[in-house]
């Protein structure tokens, strides 16, 4: 975490800006030159050489391997610019506030060790000077801001920032959802809070996703930071060959046979012990040599069940279903009449206009079991619904499919409970304890899709990625989709008090849901009505 410096209060030395970067690293930083700096540390610093008042240069996109010095060049390049004075505001923006604190001291310590005092008012009191912020005498600042929380404002006094650098955004479990909520805060919120007079952009990563922010920028997925130059992504060994051999103790050896390390810093011994360390080959190949995660090692479910023939059913077309908020979904007929039908909910309690950070999305998913045993993926209405809106459209589907709605009681139970009764009242709702980890409940359910057991009616894309990236073992946000599609699997042996719900009428409350068929299908008989 932060650790607060008085920065130049233990030092009388005088800041004296260095005209080159050569000559600032080796006046200050000298251990930096231990090893020839490489094609990359060059270019990254002359393009600091070339910032100056009034010049927008095109948005630098810098994709380097984990360890060859990216946090550390940036952080000292933007040392160098603190004593130069030409840039008054600088802002760092990382996927999470914890770790643009984290970087914001190491730039604290830079700065002290140069010398430069933190601005003081007229009574000699600190001037925002704390873990989120840093303000020099010589009118220097940086501020530190984390896309998972709020971001309101980021202006300093009557400054806007001069220089924007993201670091570090991505992180190795994001889903799309989380993807495409980092990316509206980029486009809405930081993008626009730079000078209009002038601004420059530094993107630094190292690409480790294939959907991540990084990973769309680079391969023109991303439609802003038009402007943006892309060099080349850099690998910590070109032409990277290993064999791995396993030891008389039973453990797994690795040893790089061919290539070429694009540093002296990074070389062969170094990434050797990377795979054969506490990190492991897995990690180094993703985070070193951009073999982009896909999640299929750790993941429980596995791409070719996904993909055997007969498994997904969309060639028998039903309709098209209309939901709260205007959303339309295709709905196509199981093969066979379904014996039990059941919508499960992973509600969520957050309001995403209030909600701090990220809030997770609501998975809504229906299963129904046919006569011959299999299940079937009905509907996946999931997605980042606040409260008020995911019980109408939970409720219209249920209604749709004349089933009962399942949710589960650990979190917030007892409102998801009353929200839900308030708009489906001639619905059966149950609630299901989970005594057992997701992963211990999502096996069953995954096993049966191994065994052929289960069927997609439909194209279930956001699903089908989730299943094949979800890491059990990592500490990352909820997997709200398999959450529901888990919490359906388990109502189809529940036993409910009053049997299969008659629906007396469409439900449309807070929403408008209108089937635009000229007949009704009864997915319990498998016939039109």
């Amino acid at each position: 975490m932060f650790c607060k410096v008085n920065v130049g209060l233990s030092t009388a030395r005088q800041v004296v800006a260095a005209e080159t970067w050569e000559s600032f690293l080796a006046d200050n930083f000298p251990e930096r030159l231990k090893h020839p700096l490489s094609k990359r540390h060059i270019r990254l610093w002359e393009w600091f050489a070339r910032l100056s008042p009034g010049v927008d240069l095109p948005v630098r996109i810098e994709g380097w391997p984990r360890g060859g010095g990216k946090s550390t060049s940036v952080q000292d390049g933007i040392a160098w610019l603190a004593t130069k004075g030409q840039i008054k505001f600088v802002l760092y923006v990382c996927g999470t506030q914890a770790d643009a604190q984290m970087h914001l001291a190491s730039i604290a310590t830079r700065l002290e060790k140069l010398g430069l005092k933190k601005a003081e008012g007229m009574y000699g009191r600190s001037k925002g000077y704390n873990k989120s912020v840093i303000r020099c005498s010589n009118g220097f600042s940086i501020k530190a801001v984390g896309l998972d929380q709020a971001i309101r404002g980021v202006k300093l006094d009557d400054d806007r920032p001069q220089l924007i650098v993201f670091d570090d955004i991505d992180g190795l479990h994001d889903s799309e959802y989380i993807t495409r909520q980092k990316e509206d805060t980029i486009t809405k919120s930081i993008i626009p809070a730079a000078s209009s007079e002038w601004c420059n952009f530094i993107f630094a990563q190292n690409p480790m996703i294939p959907n991540g922010v990084f990973s769309r920028l680079v391969d023109g997925r991303a439609d802003y930071f038009g402007d943006r130059d892309i060099p080349t992504i850099e690998k910590a060994i070109q032409g990277l060959e290993y064999t791995s051999l396993r030891t008389p103790s039973g453990r797994v050896s690795h040893k790089i046979t061919k290539g070429i390390p694009t540093w002296e810093g990074q070389g062969i011994e170094t990434c050797e012990k990377k795979m054969n360390g506490r990190e492991g080959i897995q990690s180094f190949l993703t985070e070193s040599q951009h073999e982009i995660y896909d999640g299929s090692q750790f993941a429980l479910w596995k791409k070719a069940w996904l993909e055997y023939p007969g498994f997904r059913l969309d060639q028998a077309y039903f309709g098209v279903e209309t939901f709260a908020g205007g959303r339309k979904i295709p709905l196509f007929k199981p093969p066979e009449p379904m014996v039990k039908i059941v919508v499960g909910v992973d509600g969520n309690v957050a309001d995403r206009s209030t909600a701090t950070g990220i809030p997770d999305e609501c998975g809504i998913v229906a299963v129904g079991q046919g006569i011959s045993g299999k299940r079937y993926v009905l509907a996946d209405l999931s997605g980042p619904h606040d409260p008020t809106e995911w019980p109408v459209i939970a409720t219209n589907l249920a209604s749709v499919l004349h089933c009962p709605i399942v949710f589960e009681k650990n979190q917030g139970g007892k409102l998801n409970w009353m929200v839900l009764n308030a708009v489906a009242s001639n619905l059966e709702i149950e609630g299901t304890w989970a005594s057992e980890s997701k992963e211990a409940r999502a096996v069953p359910v995954a096993t049966l899709y191994s065994q052929g057991m289960y069927h997609h009616c439909g194209e279930f894309g956001q699903l089908e990625t989730e299943m094949l990236n979800w890491n059990p073992h990592a500490r990352e946000k909820s997997p709200n989709r398999i959450d529901a599609l888990v919490i359906a699997d388990s109502g189809l042996g529940m036993t409910f008090t009053s049997g299969p719900p008659r629906v007396k009428s469409q439900i449309t409350p807070r929403g408008q849901s209108t089937l635009d068929l000229p007949k009704k299908f009864n997915y319990r008989t498998g016939e039109d009505e």
